[in-house]
């Protein structure tokens, strides 16, 4: 999403409407290893298993696109979040015109799934999306 601002709105609007469709085979490849994908927070734990099991694994780069799109989906039907393009350079310059979900907390956060992905491999720390979403929502998430 490196182009303009209109046409990654657009793409990304692209996109969503088509999560749930483009997200069964990422939930049915999470079922074939036990795993409930039920866009419920609880799953995004589930979402680490798949993302520390395939991390070796030559299509991960597939996968960790599935990923950010689900975990996006679950702030957004658990909470009301909304997709949209980061334009904020001021407060959210790492998420500058990345695909974001806002709405979640009562501080108006970004949410960035391609990024937390990132932080979360680096990581490796259990819950770490729920936790970084509960800390987003009570303020006492860390901006790095």
């Amino acid at each position: 999403m490196g182009q303009d601002k209109a046409t990654a709105e657009k793409e990304l609007k692209s996109i969503v409407v088509e999560a749930d469709h483009t997200l069964q085979g990422f939930i049915e490849l999470g079922q074939s290893f036990g795993l409930k994908l039920d866009y419920s927070l609880d799953s995004l734990d589930e979402v680490e298993k798949l993302l520390v099991t395939f991390k070796t694994r030559s299509n991960f780069e597939e996968l960790k696109s599935d990923a950010w799109l689900y975990i996006g989906q679950c702030i957004c039907k658990s909470f009301g979040a909304k997709w949209k393009v980061s334009n904020d350079l001021s407060h959210y310059r790492h998420h500058y015109k990345l695909p974001v979900v806002q709405g979640f907390s009562k501080f108006d956060d970004e949410y960035c799934p391609m990024l937390e992905i990132n932080k979360f491999l680096a990581d490796g720390k259990k819950s770490f999306f729920k936790n970084t979403i509960h800390s987003m929502q009570n303020g006492t998430y860390r901006y790095n």
